[in-house]
């Protein structure tokens, strides 16, 4: 079987998503293929790439890109979809029949901080602390059983599988 791919989105792919991938790259190895996408492109955050590089994990040459480049006919239909909120869940276009779709909700950094009026440097960068090891455990603890399931799933219907 080869290596599921695996489409983090999140609505700008420049802050979650991207780490997501990066996180998954670097966790699970060449056990998959990780990407992502988002729905409006943002730029990628650099407080983002900052404390991705503080854990080893380096996205700072991630190209922000939107969802469609990752559906089919453009490329194969990715395995997995993991939406990082609810309103990528919601927004996200509608997916190929064998693509399962597994949402979790990971708060934005930058609205987290906003949230609580952090204005500095040394003030914001908790938040993105928290949401990166958020994701971090996401990538090490639950993503691998997605995953299994996944393909359990698609053995026990001799095909493919949208439930995950």
């Amino acid at each position: 079987m080869p290596k599921p791919l695996v489409l983090f989105v999140c609505p700008g792919n420049g802050c979650r998503s991207p780490m997501a991938e990066g996180f998954a790259k670097s966790i699970l190895g060449d056990s998959i293929r990780a990407a992502s996408a988002g729905l409006d492109l943002k730029e990628l955050n650099q407080l983002a790439v900052r404390v991705m590089a503080e854990v080893a994990v380096d996205i700072g040459e991630h190209q922000p890109r939107t969802i469609d480049f990752a559906l089919p006919p453009e490329d194969e239909a990715p395995a997995l979809v993991i939406t990082m909120c609810s309103q990528a869940a919601e927004s996200c276009p509608p997916l190929p029949a064998e693509t399962a779709c597994h949402n979790i909700e990971i708060d934005d950094p930058t609205s987290l901080a906003d949230g609580a009026g952090a204005i500095t440097e040394d003030q914001v960068m908790p938040y993105y602390h928290q949401v990166r090891d958020k994701i971090a455990a996401f990538i090490e603890n639950d993503l691998p059983g997605l995953l299994e399931k996944l393909v359990t799933d698609v053995k026990d219907q001799g095909g493919s599988s949208k439930a995950a």
